[in-house]
């Protein structure tokens, strides 16, 4: 998984959307979309940004893709 897929899960388990994300960095929702399709490298300056505005960590980001994948309980 690689980290725009990882912050698309991050974002949407926080309950922001694209447009949300993008005007607190103040960039269009675009070129925010861009960076969770990975088709703009996100640079580490601005995924902290993103992580800040997300209230996670880095060890959040690291594993989101444990948590993500892990057997729902009953």
């Amino acid at each position: 998984m690689n980290d725009g897929e990882k912050i698309k899960i991050l974002r949407m388990i926080k309950n922001y959307s694209q447009s949300g994300i993008a005007k607190k960095l103040g960039i269009t929702r675009q070129a925010y979309s861009k960076m969770e399709n990975e088709q703009t490298k996100v640079s580490e300056e601005r995924m902290q940004k993103i992580l800040k505005i997300l209230q996670c960590t880095e060890e959040d980001l690291k594993n989101i893709e444990t948590f993500h994948l892990s057997p729902k309980k009953k």
